[in-house]
């Protein structure tokens, strides 16, 4: 999926069902002002702790291109990797 700079990937408080894997640019979180990079996966946390909500808020900081995973998916993934 590509996204342009300024675009809000992940909103606080919306249902917590994707993960994002960032295969290239920049992404901010807006709570921590820590910047993801190429190879840093976002949204993870809600997602493994299952956690029903988002806790932050995330957004390009540059064009960006990312994999987007649905929770079933990434949990059978990371299920087959223990």
């Amino acid at each position: 999926m590509k996204f342009k700079t300024g675009t809000e990937i992940i909103k606080k408080g919306t249902f917590s069902d994707e993960v994002f894997f960032i295969m290239q640019g920049v992404v901010l979180s807006q709570i921590s002002g820590r910047r993801f990079t190429t190879g840093a996966m976002i949204g993870i946390s809600e997602v493994a702790l299952k956690i029903r909500s988002r806790q932050d808020t995330f957004k390009c900081v540059t064009n960006t291109f990312m994999l987007k995973y649905k929770k079933k998916d990434f949990l059978d993934i990371m299920s087959k990797h223990k």
